[in-house]
């Protein structure tokens, strides 16, 4: 059960699979030309989010969201963990809305992830939340290590 969405296989996602059949192509095409991990759907969610190492560290995404029946909204966020300090600092924005056949989708996601690319540290907010309790130490190696994982974006 993907978070509280028990019938999301069922129901749920054949709708949101309806809703962005006709931008898929453009929406993997994206995370191919720029070497963007493609995570559908996440936890039940109704984004495909595109995730990426950040040059400065950390994890960025950028989301496609359903709006409603017809549009999209685009979203994204930077987050960088400070695992010395058990810490967490963020970027995030809520973007513009688009028809989801808009032919200008392509240039919004690609300026998007231009500007995700290039903030800054200092363009980050403290969390403010002590995840002491929730970073286990003996874990912390390899929580740092996972970063690895994701992509460099390629511009």
């Amino acid at each position: 059960m993907p978070n509280g969405h028990p019938d999301f296989e069922h129901t749920e996602r054949a709708q949101l699979e309806a809703f962005y059949a006709p931008i898929a192509p453009t929406l993997e095409a994206f995370a191919q030309r720029f070497n963007l991990r493609l995570i559908k759907y996440y936890h039940g969610s109704n984004s495909w989010n595109f995730e990426f190492r950040h040059p400065q560290g950390g994890i960025a995404t950028i989301q496609v969201l359903q709006s409603d029946e017809q549009q999209v909204q685009l979203a994204s966020a930077w987050s960088l963990p400070n695992f010395e300090t058990f810490t967490s600092s963020i970027f995030q924005r809520l973007g513009d809305k688009l028809d989801r056949n808009d032919p200008e989708l392509p240039k919004a996601l690609e300026s998007l992830l231009r500007l995700m690319v290039a903030l800054t540290r200092d363009q980050l907010v403290p969390t403010g939340i002590d995840y002491k309790p929730f970073w286990n130490t003996e874990h912390l190696p390899a929580l740092k290590r996972s970063e690895m994982d994701y992509p460099e974006p390629r511009l």
